[in-house]
């Protein structure tokens, strides 16, 4: 691999896939420094082209009605950019804003989901609980029952015997 801009050395020459990835750094370095000189020409050609009004509506020599004129030129410049300024920063804002307002309902929906799932869970807990308690009444009040009929055939037969005797 290349490394500080040399090309490691392999048996007959340089590695190709080294070679071909610098070369394509390069043409991509090339187009994007030819994209800033065509953007940066259009701009000074704009530029240039809102020079020449200047040019032409100021005299050779100052008076105040040509600076009148110039700073008219400058303010409206100001203005224009000014719009432009802040069209993009309510578009940014509206798009900040949208970007927040989706996070919060993604965020939202989680937390709705969550507890949900405690909620369920709860509920799911609360019926096991219950119904275990039930069943341990029921049981509870089935022994209760059988030794209270233990008691009672005891008490008969303790009475059956106490008359017998």
């Amino acid at each position: 691999m290349a490394t500080d801009g040399q090309f490691p050395i392999v048996m007959r020459g340089y590695s190709r896939d080294d070679v071909d990835k610098a070369i394509t750094n390069l043409r991509r370095e090339i187009i994007a420094s030819n994209t800033e000189r065509n953007e940066l020409a259009a701009e000074l050609a704009r530029l240039a082209g809102t020079q020449q009004p200047l040019d032409d509506a100021e005299p050779s020599t100052p008076t105040y009605s040509g600076l009148g004129t110039k700073l008219e030129m400058v303010l409206r410049t100001a203005e224009e950019q000014a719009t432009i300024l802040l069209s993009s920063s309510d578009i940014e804002a509206q798009r900040m804003l949208t970007e927040a307002r989706l996070e919060a309902d993604a965020i939202l929906g989680e937390v709705q989901s969550r507890a949900d799932a405690i909620m369920a869970e709860a509920v799911e807990r609360s019926a096991y609980m219950t119904n275990t308690a039930s069943i341990d009444a029921d049981n509870i009040i089935a022994i209760a029952q059988r030794d209270a009929q233990a008691i009672v055939d005891e008490a008969v037969r303790e009475g059956t015997r106490s008359r017998g005797s």
